[in-house]
């Protein structure tokens, strides 16, 4: 598997997370974000982090939107399953990037591509 810049990871990291606050809003319930989702994380989450979550979330949403969220299809990642949107070698985001994301996710979800 070729290597992604950091930049470029960046940037993927923080498109997929505005693409799941606009599933979440879209959907009429908060599964991904808010209270709740915060609530059931925290019960699930053993010794796991933000930047753990975050790629969870990514995970299950590239089973029905892989062109939007799965790293093998955005990257052209070789080697890799139908199912299997990272593979073993993706480094994630740093957690730093995770912790800024989580702490910006109560703000409003965009109403528009504009947005």
């Amino acid at each position: 598997m070729s290597a992604v810049p950091h930049g470029q990871l960046e940037n993927f990291y923080e498109a997929a997370f505005v693409g799941l606050k606009a599933l979440d809003s879209r959907a009429g319930g908060a599964r991904r974000f808010g209270p709740n989702a915060d609530a059931r994380w925290d019960l699930f989450k053993g010794e796991m982090k933000e930047r753990d979550r975050l790629d969870l979330l990514i995970r299950d949403a590239a089973a029905n939107h892989p062109a939007a969220f799965a790293p093998r299809c955005i990257f052209l990642l070789d080697g890799l399953a139908e199912d299997e949107p990272f593979g073993p070698e993706w480094p994630g985001p740093d957690a730093a990037l995770a912790l800024r994301l989580w702490r910006d996710s109560h703000a409003s979800a965009p109403s528009s591509l504009g947005e």
